[in-house]
Parts: structure tokens; sequence; C-alpha cells
């Protein structure tokens, strides 16, 4: 077989291959390289097409006659001498498409300029529209090139291809692609569309039912209708003679079921008719022939061993032992479960509800419309819709009760509003007012925006201290009872108001909140912004007084109004008490005393920590009195601490010290103190290992937990037992999350940690 030669060519007495790079380094320089000399070859190092197509317009002289590169190649590979005259780069296919839709953009053209031109052209320009950098841009058009080839080939390329399956180990996701991309490739005759149309694919998996969706039925039982009392045969634990008890107390309970947080797994096996349905759903706006799917032979794998995940038929015949019984998850234990009688829950719901001097009755269900109407017109008439539109199907939530954790006969009322009408609006005001609570000085209030704040507030605090010459540092930790029940509105209308009034005094005169997203964006000037809803301050106090006053929600047969109390399970909620609170410690930090400056505090919603600096003339005692009492009169403020140097404070441990003063904050998981106790897990924070989902989904979990557990603590050797206990939780998986820590941290205390698992796990299998 004949060897065929390279091109070369000498470039002042220099040879070289790559010819591109000789032309692109002059090119950079703005340089003709001049005279060069190519030796007589048959192949090109770069490929004599990459070559012409990219500056095949250089002009050259050669054999005393100029021509343009591209026309020079056969005499170039017989040797010759030429000389460079002009670099010349031809521009690419994406830069052409480009110019051509900035023209499109510049001078309007009509939809002919675009059906006329190839399928395999048009899918080009819809690639390069995406390169433009205004959504607005892209979205036109995106649109005329859609519209170009529906018209063309009668099939729309903007909307993806989504196949949604029910979560099952056994479907082989490929198989599933494969089958789908063939009956696009059967229903699409244009090749260039059927391959782009491909790229549009997505598998998505929907999770089957959790155990909880399936078991607890505490929404049947919010009714004032009476209820009969079945504990009489039952062996269940009583309380004065009525059953009271949750799964983690009772020991027949199979592992599974203790934790409500598990995925249950579908009856029998994986429905071939399904699959395919599946895919005819999300191919039945491409135009073509009706063609069936072909599925293939490998698209369902056989199971090597059965799942130890219950079905949802097993956890229907299983809960039939509590037939006649309230089954409900437990305040911040959602994992557990909580058996009551139904008639001690039908009195805690309308001790809560029903009963309560908080909440006024309006109307029965039948009267649910109207009442929404009326609303309606309010919310039309005070203009809020400019914030954001009223939803037309939506209704009202269902109030219920769940027992809290410490103590199950005390009770958390839930009243979720998914469908809230005016949901869009709540949800703006909620981000502007956070947006003008977060730009208030970290110094005038303890309002801490996230945990990850905390490590360097508690730095700056000491350094301040240490500064103030303070000879030792008292602390305290405290709760708010309560606080979402107990406000009054006058109290949040007045702290609204408060802090409106500060940014106006300083000029700002709206705030503009992202379409989509979370950005939001202080303005002095009313003037609209493509993308942004422009809100002025003096709308979020109309639209934060319209929630207040129209915060209703059904009881059983009967819709109330909460008379007094910021509304629950709102977006608006967290902010409107955060606020609340943060004014009150504006108040209390601006008034005069020389100890205010010596005063420290972080708080999070309703847990709050304080600190106080004591020098010669100041008693850390007195500051803490007037605080127990800053906030309004119908709150109570319970403090936690005891000892004044260590305290819990956001599921973690804060640590005072004096002499150097310092602060540390070690978060835990919430199983920590029982694990300390050896009481085992009481807290299900996550899927058990049988739970029928990825495992990739648990080990995520776990690897979230740890990073967090390592990012948000100031001492790093004391959150490593912390990090263990979280490992307990899920043992299969712990140790793929520790070596994911330890390569992220970096560190010799996590990796060692790791290596002493890891040995110890081999030395258990039997391994060396």
């Amino acid at each position: 077989m004949r060897t065929k030669s390279v091109v070369t060519y000498v470039h002042h007495g220099v040879t070289g291959t790559s010819f591109i790079k000789l032309l692109e380094d002059h090119r950079g320089q703005g340089l003709n390289p001049g005279e060069v000399t190519f030796n007589k070859g048959e192949v090109w190092i770069d490929g004599w097409r990459k070559i012409r197509t990219r500056y095949g317009g250089t002009t050259l002289e050669v054999a005393a006659e100029i021509k343009k590169l591209k026309e020079s190649k056969s005499q170039l590979e017989k040797g010759a001498k030429v000389v460079l005259i002009k670099i010349v780069k031809e521009k690419t296919t994406t830069e052409k498409n480009r110019i051509f839709l900035r023209e499109l953009l510049r001078r309007p053209k009509p939809m002919t300029c675009l059906t006329r031109r190839t399928t395999n052209k048009l899918i080009g320009l819809y690639r390069v529209a995406g390169l433009f950098m205004e959504k607005k841009t892209k979205t036109s058009l995106r649109r005329k090139i859609d519209i170009a080839i529906r018209r063309k080939i009668g099939v729309s390329i903007r909307k993806r291809i989504i196949v949604n399956l029910k979560y099952d180990a056994l479907i082989k996701r490929s198989s599933m692609r494969k089958a789908t991309e063939d009956l696009i490739s059967n229903k699409i005759g244009d090749r260039a569309i059927a391959t782009f149309v491909k790229t549009k694919i997505r598998l998505v998996w929907s999770t089957n039912k959790t155990f909880s969706e399936l078991l607890h039925n505490q929404k049947k039982y919010a009714t004032e209708v009476e209820r009969i009392c079945n504990c009489t045969g039952s062996n269940l634990p009583k309380v004065e003679g009525h059953v009271k008890t949750r799964f983690a107390d009772l020991k027949d309970i199979p592992s599974f079921v203790r934790n409500a947080v598990n995925v249950t797994r579908s009856d029998g096996a994986v429905d071939i008719r399904t699959l395919e349905q599946a895919i005819l759903a999300a191919t039945k706006h491409l135009r073509g022939p009706e063609i069936p799917v072909v599925l293939p032979k490998d698209t369902v794998r056989k199971e090597a061993r059965r799942s130890p995940a219950w079905t949802e038929n097993e956890v229907h015949n299983w809960r039939r032992m509590f037939e006649g019984f309230v089954l409900t998850p437990i305040d911040r234990n959602q994992g557990d479960t909580a058996v009551i009688c139904p008639v001690l829950y039908r009195h805690a719901f309308g001790k809560v509800f029903l009963w309560n001097e908080n909440y006024k009755a309006v109307g029965d269900p039948n009267s649910e419309v109207e009442l929404l109407r009326k609303c309606r017109e309010d919310f039309t008439n005070l203009k809020l819709d400019r914030i954001g539109g009223w939803k037309p199907d939506g209704r009202l939530g269902t109030a219920y009760v769940i027992p809290k954790h410490k103590d199950l006969d005390r009770w958390r009322p839930i009243a979720p509003a998914p469908s809230d009408p005016r949901a869009l609006a709540q949800w703006r005001v909620a981000r502007a007012l956070h947006c003008l609570l977060v730009r208030m000085p970290v110094t005038s209030s303890f309002y801490l925006n996230s945990v990850a704040e905390l490590g360097g507030r508690m730095e700056a605090a000491a350094l301040r201290l240490q500064n103030e010459d303070c000879t030792e540092v008292a602390g305290r930790c405290y709760d708010i009872k309560e606080m979402f029940s107990r406000i009054p509105h006058e109290a949040v209308l007045q702290a609204v108001t408060r802090m409106l009034r500060k940014y106006e005094d300083e000029g700002w005169q709206a705030v503009k909140v992202s379409y989509r997203g979370k950005l939001c964006v202080l303005s002095k000037t009313r003037r609209k912004t493509d993308g942004y809803v422009s809100i002025k301050l003096k709308e979020l106090l109309v639209g934060v007084r319209f929630d207040l006053l129209n915060s209703v929600v059904r009881c059983g047969n009967r819709i109330y109004r909460q008379r007094f109390g910021i509304p629950k399970r709102k977006t608006t909620s967290p902010i409107l008490a955060s606020i609340t609170f943060a004014m009150a410690e504006m108040q209390f930090l601006g008034s005069p005393g020389r100890d205010r400056c010596l005063v420290f505090g972080w708080r999070i919603m309703d847990d709050i920590s304080i600190v106080v600096g004591q020098t010669r003339r100041t008693q850390a005692k007195t500051v803490f009195e007037i605080f127990e009492h800053l906030y309004n009169k119908q709150l109570e403020v319970v403090r936690k601490d005891d000892c004044g140097l260590t305290c819990s404070f956001v599921g973690g441990s804060v640590f005072l010290r004096n002499d150097p003063i310092e602060f540390h904050y070690v978060p835990h998981t919430k199983n920590t103190e029982s694990l300390t106790e050896g009481r085992g897990l009481e807290f299900q924070t996550m899927q058990d290992y049988a739970s029928y989902s990825d495992k990739r989904v648990k080990k995520v979990v776990l690897i979230t937990t740890m990073n967090r557990l390592w990012e948000q603590t100031t001492s790093k050797p004391l959150v490593i037992g912390a990090i263990a206990f979280a490992m307990v939780v899920a043992p299969e998986v712990s140790l793929g999350a520790l070596a994911r820590l330890a390569k992220a941290a970096a560190d010799p205390r996590v990796g060692k940690m790791w290596q002493l698992l890891d040995t110890a796990m081999r030395w258990g299998k039997g391994g060396t």
C-alpha cells in the first residue's frame, strides 16, 4: 500500500505542517506572513476542506498569478513558492445565521422569506436564535422560525416531548428513549426536523405515593360532626380511656411502616400498555400517521430480587387494623404517625378552630363562590391585580390539626392554601417585603436571613466586644410561643408602616420583583422595567392589610375568618412576623445608653439567641430583663437555656467563651440528642434505604445534610460528632456520602474518619 506524504511549508526558515495555525497567528497580529514555500505532498494535516472553509478567500500570488487560496490546491500540492497578500477568514455558518437574524429584527420581512428556506437551514437559525442575550429577542425569533417550519411541514418544534413515567426500577430508560426516537422518525418524514425534535425528549420519573399519602386520614375527621369512640375493644395504649399513641411507641409496627416518608411501589408487574400510552401522550402534538409504539425487548428488566418496599395494596390491607381511628402526621416529625381516638381529635379540632374566639363563622361551603366573588371585587378595586392576577380556579384551603412531637396533647393548627386565588400577588408582596428587610443594616435588628450568615455575624460580634474592653460575656436563648396566632393585626400593620416610611424617607419609591426567579430591585423611580413588576411602597401596605383582613379558611362544613394573628400557611406569614419583631428590635437597639452597643443577637423566626458584653458600668441582667418585655404584650417569650454559656439555637448549639471572647455555633441533626442518650432514631428525617426510590436520591439527601453541617459550623472539630450521627440515618449510603464530603472539605480529620470507617466496614465483611 502506497504511503501518502504530508504537505509541509517553510516560513522564515521554519518548517511547519499546520497551515491554519500559521494563518491564525499572523491574522491575530494583523500581519501578512509574506513568502511561504510549500513542499510537495498529498495530505493536508488540517484537512483541505477545513482550510478552504475557514480561509478560502485568502489572496495569494503563485507563479506570477494572483489567485484565491481555495483555487490553488493542486499547485500547492505540487510544491510552489507563494506570497500571501491578504488573509481573509470566512464567516462560519453560525455567524452568517446571526447576521441574518439581526437583519430580521432590524427590518422585519414577510414570512415567505423564511418558508422558502430549507428545513435544515431553519433548524440552524432556530439554534442560533438561542445565542441572543435578551429572552424577549430569543422568544420572538424562535416563534417566527417555528411558524415557518409549521407552515412548511406541519410540525411545531418548540414544545418539549416529556414522557412521564411512574418510577419503577425495572424500566430501562434508554430503551424508552429509543422507542420514542423511533416513533418520531416514523411520524416526521423530514430528517433534519426529526433529528432536532429528538433532542427535545425528556424522560421524567413521577414519584409513587408515599406511606403518608396512603395512610393518613386526619382531613377526613377535621369536621364538627360528632364522632363515635372505638377505643373499648382496642388493645392500643390509652390515656383516660381513649387511644392516644404513636407508631414509635408500638412494638409490633413493621420497620417500613414506621417511616411515613417511605415511598411505596406499584402493584404487580410493569404494564407495557401503560408505557406505550406514555410515549403516545408525549408525542400527540406531532402531526403524522398513527403509528404504533414498538418497545425494545429489554424495556422491562427481569426482577433479580424482590424489593423490600411495600405495595399500595399491602398498605391498604395493613391499615385496616386501625379502622375507626385517626392516623395523622406529627408536627416537626413528619415521619412518625400518631394514632388518636376520633373523639379526642374532634375535640382538639373544635378547640383550635371551631370554638376559638380568633375565628368567626362567615358562611358554609355553598357560599364559598359568593365569598370569593366579593373578595375578588375588593382585590380588583384596590388595584392589587396589578401586582399579580387573580387565579380563576382558586379555592379555599381546608384546615386541620396535627399533634406536636413533644406533647400529643398540644396541637398545631394547619390552614393550607395551595390553591389560594391571590397566591401570585401574595408571593410578590412577600418577596418585596423580604428585599426591604434584608437591605436594612445588620446591626439594626437581630434578624438572620440564613443560618449560613451566623458564623460571620458571630465573628463580628466577638471582635466588637473585644474592642469595647468587655471583661466577660453572658448569653441567653429564648423562644416565642404561638407567635403567628397571637400577634395583633394592628402590631403587624404598624411595623410594616414604620419600615416602609423609613425607605420613603431615604427616597425609595418602589420595589421591582422579577416575573421569574427571586430577584428584587429597589428603585427611586416608578419607571417600568422589562421582566419586572413594579410595586409601589404604598401598594405593599395595601396588600398586607388586604391579606390580614381576608384570611378565610374552610373548617369542615363552615367557613371561618381569622380575626387576629398572622394568617397561617401563607407566603406572607413568615416575613410579616419577622418584620414585626425586627421593628421592635430596632427600637430596642436604637434606644439611648452605652450598653446597647454591647448587645448582639440572632433570630430566625421564633428562635432567638442574645449575648451581652459586660463591663464595669453595664450589667447583662438588666438588659435581659428589658429584652424579655420587648415584643408585643400578647406574646410569651420563654427562656430555654440554664447556664448562659451554652444553649440550643436553630437545631444546633451556641457556645460562649470568655478570655478571649469567642462565639461558636455547632449544628446538629434532629437525632443527635436521642442517639447520644442511646434511644435510637427518634425523628424520621429522610427515606429508609428500603423506600422505593432511586438510591442516588437518598445518597444526595445525605450528602446535602453533611455539607450543611460542615459549612454552617464555626468549629470544625466539634461538628465531627454531628456528621457521624447523620450517617446513622442511612448507613447503606453513608460511607459514599462521607467520601464525597472528605474530598470536598479537604480536611484531614474528615479524611481520617472516612479511612477508619472504610477499614472497619471491610473487616466487617471479611475483607482485608
